[in-house]
Parts: structure tokens; sequence; C-alpha cells
């Protein structure tokens, strides 16, 4: 009786078959080991931050345990893992430096990064520089995205400990008898609100207020002196 073998093609697809399931395991620890660049993107942000004297503002060191920068691992100004600087002026918040330089509130430093949470590192502190000020912030993301603050004034030594959690889209007020600081995250990629009509206002011409404070009223500290132009939320 005469045997009658498959097609040729047929034959090497077996054997493909065959060498594939044998190499499935490496297969499957390759895809593992590789970035997910989907993934990552979900996670980035725009991310700004102002930092401003207040006006009669003291130094005070707050009751209560905050984090402290032992390392960084890398600079909000410069960049990091998952920081990317961002040209500061072209963001969401100069109107509220210029109705904070009209009340009188020194601007220490105005900062603006795309922050992918997904990259490995970006939950590290990041070194802050500016006009009087110098130290870490770290951010990680979690249901909220967490701000903690490790700073120093140029004429002061006491350290600025400070937690904000806040939602995208949303300016979080973190408040300081010395100092307050101005945090907005915005997701890459998320629609912009349309304008309702064309304005030929500048930038710089009314203040966004500030959502109500997100902290539960045990992690929040005592209120200082905030500018009439930001409201008291605390």
């Amino acid at each position: 009786m005469r045997h009658h073998l498959p097609p040729l093609e047929h034959r090497i697809i077996v054997t493909d078959m065959k060498s594939l399931t044998r190499l499935l395991p490496t297969l499957a620890l390759c895809w593992l080991l590789l970035p997910l660049p989907s993934l990552a993107a979900s996670g980035s942000y725009v991310m700004e931050m102002v930092i401003f004297e207040q006006p009669g503002g003291h130094n005070e060191i707050v009751a209560g345990e905050r984090p402290q920068a032992n390392s960084v691992a890398g600079s909000l100004n410069s960049g990091g893992p998952g920081v990317r600087p961002l040209p500061a002026r072209g963001g969401r918040l100069g109107p509220a430096v210029y109705t904070l330089n009209r009340k009188g509130a020194r601007v220490l430093a105005r900062l603006r990064w795309v922050h992918n949470f997904g990259a490995r590192g970006s939950s590290g502190w990041m070194r802050v520089s500016g006009n009087g000020i110098r130290g870490a912030v770290r951010l990680r993301k979690g249901r909220f995205i967490h701000v903690f603050t490790d700073l120093k004034t140029n004429d002061s030594n006491l350290p600025i400990r400070e937690h904000g959690r806040l939602r995208s889209g949303e300016l979080h007020y973190i408040d300081h008898p010395r100092i307050g600081i101005l945090v907005r995250a915005d997701r890459v990629g998320q629609p912009k609100p349309e304008a309702s009509k064309p304005s030929d206002q500048t930038e710089e011409t009314a203040p966004p207020s500030p959502t109500k404070d997100d902290n539960p009223p045990e992690e929040r500290e005592p209120a200082g002196e905030i500018p009439r132009a930001l409201p008291d939320n605390s």
C-alpha cells in the first residue's frame, strides 16, 4: 500500500508549529520585558506648578510627619525619569501669576512639564530650583495625583514639607504660612473645553479659582494668608 504524503507546504507548517510550541515560554518572557508605550502614554499628564511667597508670610514648622527628600532622581527644571520640561509661559496658570504679581506676592518658581507616571523612577523626588526657593518635589499617582514637597527658601533653613492631592483638570492650592503652591494636572490627549466665543484678552487677564481642598480635615494644615484673588478654601 502506498502512503500519500501531505503537500510540502503543509509539512512546513506542521514543523513550524512544533518549533513555535517549544519557543512559546521564551517568547512570552520577551513580551513581558518589552516596554508598553500605549500604557505609559495613558499615564502622562501636563503638570504646572507655581510657588510663591505669601505676602506677610512667616516661617513656621507645621506639626505632622512629612516625607523627606533623602535622594533625588532628577529635576523638574531640567528633566528626569518620566519628566520632560516644557516652557512655563505656554501653560494655563498665566492669569494666576499675573494676579499674584499685582497683589504683591513674589513668585519664586514657575514650572511646567510632562510627567509620565508609567515610567520607572517617575515617582521619585525631583529637584526644584527657582528665584529664592530650592528643594525637591515628589509626585505619585493613585486614585489622585499626590504632591509632596520638601522645600526651603534661600533666607531660611526651616523645611517646608507639605502634601496635597488633586484630580486631572483641577487647580489645587497647597497652603503654608510662608509659601503657597498652585498645581494643576491635565491628562495628555484629553480634549480641551471649547471656548464659547473668541476673546481679545491676553493670556494673563483673569485668575482661575482653586477647587475645594480634597484633603480630609485631619490632613489639612492651618491656613496662612492667601492673596484675595485666590479664595481661602481652608
